[in-house]
């Protein structure tokens, strides 16, 4: 969840409602604006590292720990863009192929991040013929 903080705007002491409706409208799109660059920054970094390492299943802390030090991350604000990152994937991931997810996300012995692009298409098997 995220704060906006947006100050009311008064005239003569009282509340300008129609200026503090715009005032807010303004800081919203203002937001969503830099929320928007902040996820397409976050998704080129991401994808960057898949980019340097193709078809390799990268483990979360590890892809996380890759694209902070790409986005050139410092200690105040490394847990948050950690957790950026991370969320990104998951909110981009999928079990299944068809769910037109960009990553799937493998547990366990073998498992980590990697994009489905990279991952063969399994082909049914041909049924034997006599």
């Amino acid at each position: 969840m995220a704060t906006l903080t947006v100050n009311l705007v008064t005239k003569d002491g009282a509340i300008d409602q129609d200026a503090s409706r715009k005032a807010f409208n303004e800081a919203l799109v203002k937001y969503v604006a830099e929320r928007e660059t902040e996820q397409s920054t976050i998704a080129t970094a991401v994808n960057a590292q898949f980019d340097k390492h193709p078809g390799v299943s990268i483990n979360m802390p590890a892809l996380a720990s890759m694209t902070c030090a790409a986005l050139n991350a410092q200690p105040a604000n490394f847990s948050t863009l950690e957790e950026r990152c991370l969320s990104y994937v998951r909110e981009n991931a999928s079990d299944k192929r068809e769910d037109g997810k960009l990553f799937r996300i493998g547990k366990g012995k073998g498992g980590g991040v990697r994009r489905w692009a990279e991952i063969p298409v399994e082909t049914p098997a041909a049924p034997a013929t006599k």
